[in-house]
């Protein structure tokens, strides 16, 4: 079965073809659709997997597999949360991963309480009535 995954990062598309090997994965620029990127405009993170699934399965009309994920530290009240990918950015450019680390690092240098956890919410959609999330 041929499945659309609804991004444009390779980095997060190598880290589905495991889960889906027995499938034939497919990017939005795989289709010849260069630029993919919905407003993520929800507020959790199962809106904006939905919302990313909605849009690209409203393009191609075949099943989208689409994701959300973030980073949620009790301490920040669930920051940065959705908010994970954007995470430090002043003018829009976003940091490195090691930026965000140390930046994360900084605001939790007096705090005892640093538990967090990593959040994925993965939606597999064939339609507004037929989707399933995990």
């Amino acid at each position: 079965m041929q499945l659309l995954i609804a991004t444009n990062n390779v980095h997060k598309f190598e880290e589905l073809k495991p889960l889906f090997a027995e499938h034939e994965l497919l990017r939005p620029a795989d289709l010849g659709i260069q630029h993919f990127n919905p407003e993520e405009c929800g507020e959790t993170f199962f809106e904006n997997a939905l919302i990313k699934a909605e849009s690209l399965y409203k393009i191609t009309e075949q099943p989208v597999i689409a994701d959300d994920s973030g980073l949620c530290v009790e301490a920040l009240g669930g920051r940065p949360g959705i908010e994970s990918a954007r995470y430090g950015s002043l003018d829009g450019t976003p940091l490195s991963a090691e930026e965000k680390n140390k930046l994360l690092l900084a605001e939790l240098e007096h705090v005892q309480n640093r538990r967090c956890a990593f959040v994925c919410c993965l939606v597999l959609y064939y339609g507004r009535q037929r989707f399933l999330c995990v």
